[in-house]
């Protein structure tokens, strides 16, 4: 007689399974077919239990009533078969559903496995949107390179600029793919990334390199008036102004900058650091004269926030933009800027003096060469990139029309700007002379 747990299955009789266990089919056709209720009073999956490699294995087939007794059957006679040539079916299983990924889910995938800030994020988001859309719901290894070119050549019609950085993701996407997507003997189904075909047949659109930046003549009026809106009683232009001191002043970037809270802060010894920064490290600033002012008045004018640079409408959060700002500036000088042409603005100054690329690079947080063992030895902290720091704001200063206020500055920018051998010959020079006085 036929055990309590294992009897020929039938509709009728898994209907009345209620206690929690595992029962097996003695049918002919069963091919180890089991029935696994984990649940009391629920319905249970079909299953097949084996060993491979001396490990057992649960190899799930469906749930019941929804996977019929004759299709258990039929997949359980399909596993043995598999487990007879040594394939794992989960593995089996798993291969399939991977191969069958589409765009979208890759895309999630990518997401889940980056770790990228919320910014990032939103605009890899835009551009799936706007240009990889018509990709979305095609499997990976159905997405053909001619696909691929004809999805930038209708956006680059629209837009050139978003239609490469979308293909950049795109790219990025594949070779997640590429990894992930393998055959049960872990070989690549994807063997070529489509987006660098686009590249080899140079069907990226060269850009020209934006080199906007504050001319000379334009440094004073820009100086006036972003300063006289640090004086306005409206918030949004006083936070904006302010800001936008700091970036020409330093040269860092606009999230970086607008994200520093005042535990970031020491007054005592006029220095800054950044967290949010694009290449993941902190970085220490020394204050210079003019950002000194900046981060004083901040300070006086705040209301409790814990940002340097808050929100108008709501002190819990940074500054989002500084447009109300630079529209202001538009209609009074006629000055059409961004943040980042503030910090070429930095940089055209900085080269402009003779300093070093290397401490330029620490000065605006460009990230280091990994190649470069030198630049690596070179990292220096805020008290050693004050001086530096500071000859650029002089520069800025006199370029507007303005008086430095520390006369050794003024020399000290002097001397920066003399080669190795002009200071050398004016070393020799003070030398002698101060030995034929004494």
């Amino acid at each position: 007689m036929e055990g309590e747990n294992k009897f020929s299955f039938t509709i009728k009789r898994l209907d009345e399974i209620t206690k929690k266990g595992t029962y097996y089919d003695t049918h002919r056709d069963a091919n180890g077919l089991a029935y696994f209720l984990q649940t009391e009073g629920g319905k249970g999956s079909f299953i097949v239990r084996s060993r491979i490699n001396n490990n057992r294995v649960n190899i799930t087939i469906g749930k019941f009533p929804n996977v019929t007794i004759e299709q258990a059957r039929k997949a359980a006679r399909q596993i043995q078969t598999d487990l007879s040539n040594g394939i794992n079916p989960n593995d089996k299983k798993r291969f399939e559903r991977t191969k069958q990924s589409t765009l979208a889910q890759m895309y999630e995938r990518y997401l889940t496995i980056r770790k990228l800030k919320p910014t990032t994020v939103s605009g890899y988001h835009q551009s799936f949107r706007n240009v990889l859309a018509p990709l979305a719901d095609i499997e990976m290894t159905a997405i053909t390179y001619d696909k691929v070119l004809r999805t930038h050549q209708d956006y680059t019609k629209r837009s050139p600029a978003e239609a490469d950085r979308a293909m950049r993701l795109l790219k990025a996407i594949f070779n997640v793919a590429m990894d992930e997507i393998r055959d049960l003997d872990g070989r690549p189904l994807i063997l070529e990334n489509p987006v660098k075909k686009l590249g080899k047949n140079k069907h990226f659109t060269t850009l020209e390199r934006k080199t906007r930046k504050l001319e000379s003549d334009q440094l004073r009026p820009f100086l006036e008036t972003v300063e006289a809106m640090t004086k306005d009683k409206r918030r949004v232009y006083q936070t904006g102004a302010d800001l936008l001191l700091v970036l020409l002043y330093h040269g860092t970037r606009f999230t970086e900058t607008a994200s520093i809270k005042w535990d970031q802060v020491e007054m005592k010894y006029k220095r800054f650091y950044l967290t949010e920064t694009k290449n993941g490290r902190r970085l220490w600033l020394p204050m210079t004269t003019e950002t000194e002012k900046v981060f004083k008045r901040r300070k006086a004018l705040s209301t409790g926030s814990e940002y340097v640079f808050p929100s108008a409408t709501d002190d819990s959060r940074r500054i989002s933009d500084v447009k109300k700002a630079l529209k202001y500036l538009l209609e009074e000088t006629g000055i059409l800027i961004t943040p980042h042409d503030l910090r070429r603005t930095f940089n055209a100054t900085g080269t402009g003096l003779g300093i070093s690329p290397y401490i330029l690079k620490q000065l605006v947080n460009h990230a280091q060469s990994k190649t470069d063992v030198t630049e690596g030895y070179n990292t220096l902290n805020a008290d050693d990139l004050r001086e530096h720091s500071q000859r650029i704001t002089d520069a800025i200063l006199q370029k507007a029309g303005r008086s430095v206020s520390n006369s050794d500055d003024a020399l000290l920018q002097l001397i920066g700007q003399l080669s190795d051998d002009e200071k050398r010959r004016l070393i020799f020079k003070l030398s002698n002379q101060s030995a034929s006085n004494g």
